[in-house]
């Protein structure tokens, strides 16, 4: 498996990310860590180093809820070259199983859920069709890790641009109303479009469900 574990953080939760790199190292042995963070990346405390092969820092947003969507959306950008898959986990989770336990015949897993199954007032379908530019009928941010091709990235940014005024990423960052934007939802509704083959498909409310392989956390609600 040629895969790139990829971890956005900022300083607040680097006591979380402590836990979550500890654990990579037991159940992901080998498997290369890029930590991207807000701020000075000489913030990040010496002792986790050890666990990162990669590191870069971003300058700040001035909303880093909106930033740190932004960095995961460039993720390629940021692992070395020649890397197949980029694995997506946050700095409240925690690896408990095999990466391994992700794939279907080679092909990493989505989980899907359809919106009419969801609470009405679920807030990502509405801004991923604007974004997208169609009609999106199922929720896609399910559960970490999440896993993508790095070749997605490039094709998903080059469709996000063309719709923007200016065919700029400049100019489609500048349409983001507020926080309205799902990075994980943007993925994974236009790689069930546009990249249907390289992943097994997972709809949740008809098949079963595959073993769960973290604790996943909220550092942002303090649990």
């Amino acid at each position: 498996m040629n895969a790139v574990i990829f971890i956005r953080t900022y300083p607040k939760d680097y006591e979380w990310l402590r836990y979550c790199l500890r654990s990579l190292k037991k159940n992901a042995p080998g498997v290369p860590v890029v930590v991207v963070t807000s701020g000075p990346e000489a913030t990040i405390p010496s002792d986790l180093l050890g666990g990162v092969s990669w590191r870069a820092s971003v300058e700040k947003h001035p909303d880093d809820y909106i930033g740190q969507q932004l960095t995961k959306l460039n993720a390629d950008l940021y692992v070395p070259g020649g890397c197949d898959l980029i694995v997506h986990i946050d700095s409240d989770t925690v690896l408990l199983d095999s990466l391994e336990k992700l794939f279907v015949d080679g092909r990493p897993t989505m989980l899907r859920s359809p919106y009419d199954e969801l609470p009405s007032d679920f807030p990502w379908k509405a801004p991923t069709e604007k974004h997208l530019g169609w009609g999106v009928s199922h929720e896609y941010m399910r559960r970490f890790p999440l896993v993508y091709p790095a070749a997605l990235y490039t094709e998903l940014r080059s469709h996000l641009m063309s719709r923007s005024p200016d065919r700029s990423w400049s100019g489609w960052v500048s349409s983001i109303e507020g926080r309205q934007l799902s990075e994980f939802n943007l993925l994974g509704a236009f790689a069930f479009e546009k990249m249907h083959d390289a992943f097994h498909w997972i709809d949740t409310d008809t098949d079963p469900l595959p073993p769960l392989i973290v604790n996943q956390r909220w550092s942002w609600g303090g649990h």
